[in-house]
């Protein structure tokens, strides 16, 4: 059963607003890689983001400012890089939502936008890593994944990884719905 929103049409959630800044990041990241910084304009950036140059300001002082970010994030990943070889998340947020729904309306209690159970792949896609989702078991007769990263470069070892897992753990056909 899926609750009613409470929200007029058009107002963000806490969760659709802490989701700008990462699509930012994500899409000036990848324009950034694709057009080069100086090639790419905010007007761009907005579109592929699906904000406004307002939004964007709101969050960022400039387009320098997305490059910092988008830097300072590699920086802290690579950092973490250092100790680990992987990172596992959750594959989303949610557990699974009904096949009728685009997105779950709730995640812990909470209202959430249509990209709320994707937080996890937002800082990946933003810093530009390999990443993986394998599913890994059944919660409530829906099945879940896991997510898996590696650092810049390490692809190989990431579906090494995955492949291990999963020759480890098959994966069962879904029960019957």
């Amino acid at each position: 059963m899926t609750r009613a929103s409470t929200r007029k049409p058009g107002e963000a959630t806490g969760d659709d607003q802490a989701a700008v800044p990462r699509r930012l990041l994500e899409h000036a990241t990848k324009l950034f890689a694709k057009k080069g910084f100086d090639r790419t304009s905010v007007q761009e950036i907005v579109e592929a983001a699906g904000v406004t140059k307002g939004a964007m300001y709101h969050y960022f002082g400039s387009k320098d400012d997305l490059l910092y970010e988008g830097e300072r994030l590699r920086t802290a990943l690579s950092a973490l890089f250092d100790r680990y070889d992987f990172l596992l998340t959750p594959a989303a947020a949610a557990l699974p939502w009904p096949a009728g729904e685009t997105h779950p309306a709730l995640i812990d209690g909470r209202e959430v936008g249509p990209r709320g159970h994707a937080v996890f792949a937002g800082f990946v896609n933003a810093a530009g890593l390999p990443a993986i989702a394998v599913p890994c078991g059944f919660a409530g007769g829906m099945p879940v994944g896991m997510q898996l990263v590696a650092r810049e470069g390490a692809d190989d070892g990431l579906l090494a990884l995955a492949r291990s897992f999963e020759l480890a753990h098959p994966w069962q056909r879904f029960p019957d719905l």
